[in-house]
């Protein structure tokens, strides 16, 4: 049984869907992690996790913006990739759900949140 292709430009736009969210996250928290710490004692080790969160903003930015220039590519439009093998690896059920396109679970809310 030949195994069903999910367009690449598809697949690149819902990762970067995916990675723009996860910035947004991470601002959120930067925000909110240098609000709660305002007060810590060890400034050093302070100011460097908030760079290492900053970074990690910046780099999810960035990311997401590659991916959405590929899918703006008109050599990617009508690419595929397989959809199974290339999604298998994703164990959240619902970006894995979101990135294979379907239309009914965009967004992070759907699902729920492990805490550890």
């Amino acid at each position: 049984m030949a195994e069903a292709s999910l367009p690449l430009d598809r697949l690149l736009n819902g990762m970067a869907g995916e990675l723009s969210q996860l910035t947004d996250l991470a601002r959120d928290v930067e925000h909110v992690v240098a609000e709660a710490v305002a007060g810590r004692a060890n400034m050093s080790d302070l100011r460097r996790d908030l760079q290492a969160l900053d970074l990690m903003t910046q780099s999810l930015e960035a990311l997401a913006g590659v991916a959405r220039r590929c899918t703006a590519l008109p050599s990617v439009a009508g690419m595929t990739v397989p959809g199974a093998a290339v999604l298998a690896p994703v164990t959240l059920a619902d970006m894995r759900t979101r990135l294979a396109g379907d239309e009914a679970t965009q967004g992070m809310e759907a699902g729920e949140v492990d805490h550890f």
